[in-house]
């Protein structure tokens, strides 16, 4: 119930911002979450377009499938792709005028741009900069894909699978020669803080459907979950052997990619491509700031 009054409270605000003088040459691009309204307030112009949030993409989703109609090629949504991209249809989401990520989530898209040699840049030691450079982007999506992998089987299957507060030290280990993800801890700590699983969800069945995910050799870019990979970033640069800065966690290592992300690198994205196209067709003078 408490979802469905969200949901029409959330429409209904929708509708009064369209009435409001402000918003009468506008469109309403509406994001996942406060950090997407960060980093796309950086991006979009702000004289044509306006940014709402929905938390949830499952009903973000279902207001677009209702509201595009009542406001065609005014309304849009930006959404992470989560694992769509790895065999869905997800067209069907175009159709409704929400526009996926290029890759897993918005967090990978920064960290897969030149907004990470920014931050290499900012926190290293000097004596390790071009060291990191080739260390980091590599150790870190690695460590994060096997990670991925389960919250991929997660999806597929609907296992039941917890992972918020995971404790990534329990099963992570970091140095000069990389990062070491052990398998059955992770795996361990995972089922340990999962109630009311299926019987047959055990260790050895996870191992052995998580073997033939990863035969199937799937792109990191989407199954890798940014937020995982900006967790194994804020470890490294935990360490006094690589960072300037003695207190990084993992809010400040994605508020950093954020500032760091520019105009040029998001014109090279094929969400920017749809999203511009459609914006177009809106007939907006300009899309970008």
């Amino acid at each position: 119930m408490r979802s469905y009054l969200d949901g029409n409270d959330k429409k209904n605000e929708i509708r009064l911002l369209f009435r409001h003088p402000l918003h009468k040459n506008k469109v309403i691009v509406i994001l996942e979450g406060k950090t997407d309204v960060k980093l796309f307030r950086s991006l979009l112009n702000s004289q044509y377009i306006s940014l709402e949030t929905f938390d949830g993409k499952n009903s973000l989703v279902e207001i677009m499938n209702e509201m595009v109609f009542e406001y065609p090629n005014r309304l849009f949504a930006i959404c992470d792709a989560d694992f769509l991209h790895l065999g869905a249809e997800y067209d069907i989401y175009e159709r409704n005028s929400v526009f996926l990520t290029d890759y897993h989530d918005v967090e990978m898209m920064l960290f897969c741009s030149r907004s990470l040699d920014n931050y290499v840049n900012e926190y290293s030691l000097p004596e390790v900069v071009d060291f990191m450079k080739n260390y980091l982007y590599e150790n870190a999506m690695e460590a994060a894909y096997f990670i991925g992998i389960i919250r991929w089987l997660n999806d597929i299957e609907d296992l039941g699978l917890r992972f918020e507060g995971l404790n990534f030290r329990s099963f992570i280990d970091i140095d000069r020669t990389g990062i070491t993800v052990s398998e059955e801890d992770l795996i361990d700590e995972i089922l340990r803080r999962s109630n009311n699983l299926e019987s047959h969800v055990s260790a050895s069945f996870l191992m052995g459907r998580i073997s033939e995910l990863r035969a199937e050799a799937r792109d990191q870019l989407q199954v890798n979950c940014g937020h995982d990979v900006t967790k194994i970033v804020s470890m490294v640069y935990q360490g006094s052997w690589v960072s300037s800065e003695r207190n990084m966690d993992q809010r400040k290592v994605e508020s950093a990619l954020r500032i760091g992300y520019q105009v040029s690198d998001f014109i090279q994205t094929e969400l920017f491509r749809k999203l511009n196209s459609a914006f177009v067709k809106s007939g907006l003078a300009a899309s970008i700031c």
